[in-house]
C-alpha cells in the first residue's frame, strides 16, 4: 500500500515529522529530492546479499543490481552511483533500530541487525512519492521490543492467499510477533480427528512459517492445556478427560488430560523450529474444582493449587523442548492466594490482560473472581455496572493487604492502579507482557469492532507497557469467545485497531489526531475519512452522516472500505427492524382478538416484507465480500449470525399477520 507522504506536521518532541505509520522516534527534512536511476547501485553489509532485508529494500528502491561488501561502521546498506564512498554512520541502539539518511544523490542506511534494515526500507516504503523520495533523516526504534498480534484460528478461518497478505501487511507497519492460536486448524497427525476440514496443509504451514519469517515476524504457536478445549473434547472419544462433563475443559487429574496436551503441543512445537516461545493458554478455566476428585483435592489444597501444579507440569515439558512459555494470567486475580503463582517455573512469561481497561487508574480491584470497588462509589451511582461488583471496604484481610500494597496510589479507596498484578510481578522477578484487544471484545456476535473502545486500549497498553517495562504487548484478536459461539468480526474489518497497535506498540506517544490522518490516508483514500468510525460506533441517526461519501471515493483499502459500508447498512438495518417491531409487538393483541383494522395489517405485512427483503438483499451484496478474506463455510457461519435471527423475527411476524 502506498500513500502520498508529503504532509509533515510538528510531533510533541517539537521536530518536524512526516506522517508515517509508525511514527519515527525522530524525523528531519533535508533540502532537495532524491530520484533514483538505473545508474546507482545498491550495497549492503557483508554476509546480507541475500537477506529478506535486502530483498526488501532492492524492492523499494527499483535496485537494478547488488552487491555486497564491508561498508564500515554500523552502515547496512548504501545507495549511490558506483564509486561513492558510502558514510560512516551511527546507528540507534536495538537489533530493530535505523538510522536512515536521504540525499539527493544517495540513500544510506545503518542497522546493527537486519531487522532494522527492514524496517528502514518499510519507512522508505511509505516516503516514495511518485519517481522518488523527498530528502530527509530518521532515527528510529521501537519503544517494545514486543509487538504482537493475534491469530485465533477457532472461526473466521482467512482464505490462504489473504492470510499471507495480511501477515505482510502487518510486517510492514513494523509487527514483530504473531501469536497464532491454531486450535483445529493445525494439520495434526497424533490425533487427526480434532483437525477441521479447512484446516491448515503441512505445506500451507510451511509456506506461512517462511513469510512470516522472510518479513521479520516470530510466529509464537499457542495451544490451550487446560480450559478452552472444546475443539478437542467435542468429539465423543475424548468424553472421559472433560472436567464435570464439561466440553470447555479438561480435567487435571484424569491421567490422559497431560498426555493429550503433551502429544499436540509437541507436534506444534516440533513444526516451529525458529520461534523461541509457547503460549499454553491456561486461562478461564471456568469449571475448575467440580468433578468429585478435583472437588475433594480442591477441598483439600486450594482451588489455586490444583490449577497451579497442573500447569506448572505443562510448563516444565514446553520448557524441556527448547520454548520458554507464556500464560494467560487471569486465573492469578480469580483466586484468593495469587502467591502461589511463584510456583510456576520462573522462566515462565505472565500475559497480564485487560480489554476494556483505557486508563492509568481504575475503581475497581480483580482479585478472587470478583470486582471490588469502593461503597463510596456504588453509593454515589447506584446503577453502577461493573461485572461480580463487591464493596472494596469488605475485601478480606489477605486482599486488602495486597490491594494496598500493589493496587493503592495513594487515594484509597476510590482509585487505584490499572494493572496491580504487573506490579506485583515486578516484585517477584516474573516477566510479563500485556494483553490488549483489537477485536472480539465488542459483544460475541459483533460485525464490526467498537474503534473508539479497540483505540483506547490498544494505546492504555503501548503506554502501559512501555512504563512498567514490561517486555511489549499480545494485541488479541478474538474471532469467537469460545469453540460453542459464533464467529465475532471478520479481519478485514478491523484495520484501524490492528494499524493503531503497530503504531503505538512502535511509538507510543503518537497523538491520535496524527494517527487518524495517515490511516485515513493510508487505508481509506481519505485523510479525514476515519470520521466514519466514531459514526459506526455511534449508530442510530449517525449511520445516515454523508461523511459516509468518503469511503465512495477511490484509493486506499478497497476491501475494507466496501465491508465498511457494509456493517454501516447491517446497522441501519438492525435499527430500522428493531424500530419496526417495538411499533408491532403492542398491536399483536389486536391482532390475537381479530380486532386489528385491515388497512393496519397490510401496513405492517408490507413493513415486514419491505424489511425481509433489504435483509436479503444486503446478505446478497456482503457474501462476496466476505469470501474474498473467508473461507466459504466460515463466511457463510459469519452471515447465518447477522442474518439469521432477524429472519426468524421476520417471518414470525409476517406469519402472524397472515394467519
Amino acid at each position: 500500500m502506498g500513500g502520498n507522504m508529503n504532509s509533515t506536521c510538528t510531533s510533541e518532541r517539537g521536530s518536524e515529522a512526516a506522517l508515517l505509520i509508525p511514527r519515527p522516534q525522530a524525523f528531519r527534512r533535508l533540502p532537495g529530492r532524491c530520484r533514483p536511476d538505473q545508474g546507482q547501485r545498491l550495497h549492503v553489509r557483508l554476509g546480507q546479499l541475500d537477506s529478506p532485508a535486502t530483498s526488501a529494500l532492492r524492492q523499494v528502491l527499483g535496485a537494478a543490481s547488488v552487491a555486497e561488501g564491508d561498508l564500515g561502521a554500523d552502515t547496512f546498506a548504501w545507495f549511490a552511483a558506483p564509486g561513492s564512498p558510502p558514510p560512516a554512520l551511527p546507528a540507534p541502539e536495538g537489533d530493530e533500530a535505523y538510522f536512515l539518511r536521504i540525499t539527493q544523490d544517495s540513500i544510506a542506511i545503518a542497522a546493527h541487525g537486519p531487522a532494522g534494515a527492514y524496517y528502514a526500507a518499510q519507512t522508505l516504503r511509505q516516503l516514495r512519492d511518485g519517481d522518488g523520495f523527498a530528502c530527509a533523516e530518521v532515527s528510529d526504534w521501537p519503544d517494545l521490543a514486543i509487538r504482537g498480534v493475534h491469530l485465533d484460528l477457532k472461526g473466521c478461518m482467512p482464505r490462504f492467499d489473504y492470510l499471507l497478505d495480511w501477515i505482510r501487511t502487518l510486517a510492514s507497519f513494523k509487527i514483530n510477533y504473531l501469536l497464532v492460536e491454531y486450535e483445529d486448524k493445525f494439520p495434526y497427525t497424533s490425533h487427526p480427528d480434532v483437525v477441521a476440514p479447512q484446516a491448515l496443509t503441512r505445506d500451507q504451514l510451511q509456506t506461512m512459517l517462511t513469510v512470516a519469517r522472510d518479513n521479520y515476524i516470530e510466529v509464537v504457536p499457542l495451544v490451550q492445556c487446560l480450559g478452552h478445549m472444546e475443539f478437542v473434547l467435542k468429539h465423543d472419544r475424548y468424553a472421559p478427560l472433560r472436567e464435570a462433563g464439561h466440553e470447555f475443559m479438561l480435567c487435571p487429574l484424569e491421567p490422559g488430560a497431560m498426555p493429550l496436551f503433551q502429544e499436540l503441543a509437541g507436534e506444534v512445537i516440533e513444526a516451529h523450529p525458529d520461534s523461541r516461545y509457547f503460549h499454553l493458554g491456561a486461562d478461564e478455566t471456568w469449571a475448575l474444582g467440580q468433578c468429585p476428585k478435583c472437588a475433594e483435592y480442591a477441598a483439600r489444597e486450594s482451588r489455586f493449587s490444583l490449577y497451579v501444579n497442573y500447569v506448572r507440569e505443562a510448563c516444565r515439558f514446553v520448557s524441556g523442548m527448547g520454548k520458554r512459555p507464556i500464560i494467560w494470567d487471569d486465573m492469578v486475580w480469580r483466586e484468593d492466594r495469587p502467591e502461589l503463582i511463584r510456583e510456576i517455573p520462573e522462566d515462565v512469561i505472565l500475559c497480564d490482560w485487560f480489554y476494556h481497561t483505557y486508563s492509568e487508574k481504575e475503581r475497581v480491584f480483580p482479585f478472587a473472581d470478583a470486582m471490588w470497588i469502593s461503597r463510596q462509589w456504588l453509593e454515589q451511582e447506584p446503577g453502577l455496572a461493573v461485572w461480580r461488583a463487591r464493596p472494596l471496604e469488605d475485601l478480606p484481610p489477605a486482599g486488602q493487604a495486597f490491594a494496598r500494597r500493589y493496587w493503592d496510589r495513594g487515594e484509597w479507596p476510590l482509585w487505584g492502579d490499572s494493572l496491580p498484578y504487573l506490579n506485583y510481578y515486578k516484585e517477584i522477578g516474573r516477566e510479563a507482557v500485556g494483553g490488549s484487544a483489537v477485536k472480539g471484545a465488542s459483544g460475541f456476535a459483533s460485525f464490526i469492532p467498537h474503534n473508539d473502545e479497540r483505540y483506547r486500549n490498544v494505546a492504555f497498553w503501548a503506554r502501559a507497557a512501555r512504563e512498567k517495562g514490561i517486555l511489549g504487548v499480545f494485541n488479541t484478536a478474538w474471532s469467537r469467545y469460545n469453540g460453542a459461539l459464533p464467529p465475532c468480526e471478520p479481519l478485514e474489518l478491523c484495520w484501524y485497531p490492528m494499524i493503531a497497535a503497530a503504531e503505538l506498540d512502535w511509538h507510543a506517544d503518537t497523538e491520535r489526531a496524527d494517527f487518524d490522518a495517515e490511516f485515513g490516508s493510508l487505508f481509506l483514500g481519505d485523510a479525514k475519512a476515519t470520521q466514519v468510525l466514531p459514526l459506526l460506533d455511534a449508530g442510530g441517526a449517525s449511520l445516515e452522516a454523508s461523511t459516509f461519501a468518503h469511503l465512495e471515493t477511490g484509493g486506499g483499502r478497497a476491501s475494507y472500505k466496501r465491508l465498511l459500508l457494509a456493517a454501516r447498512d447491517l446497522k441501519r438495518l438492525q435499527r430500522d427492524i428493531q424500530r419496526a417491531l417495538d411499533e408491532v409487538r403492542p398491536r399483536f393483541y389486536q391482532l390475537s382478538a381479530n380486532v386489528l383494522p385491515e388497512e393496519d395489517r397490510a401496513q405492517m405485512r408490507a413493513r415486514g416484507q419491505e424489511l425481509l427483503a433489504r435483509l436479503d438483499a444486503w446478505r446478497t451484496a456482503t457474501e462476496p465480500l466476505l469470501a474474498e478474506g473467508l473461507v466459504d463455510q466460515d463466511a457463510h457461519e459469519v452471515l447465518d449470525t447477522q442474518t439469521a435471527g432477524l429472519r426468524h423475527e421476520l417471518l414470525h411476524w409476517l406469519q402472524q399477520l397472515a394467519d
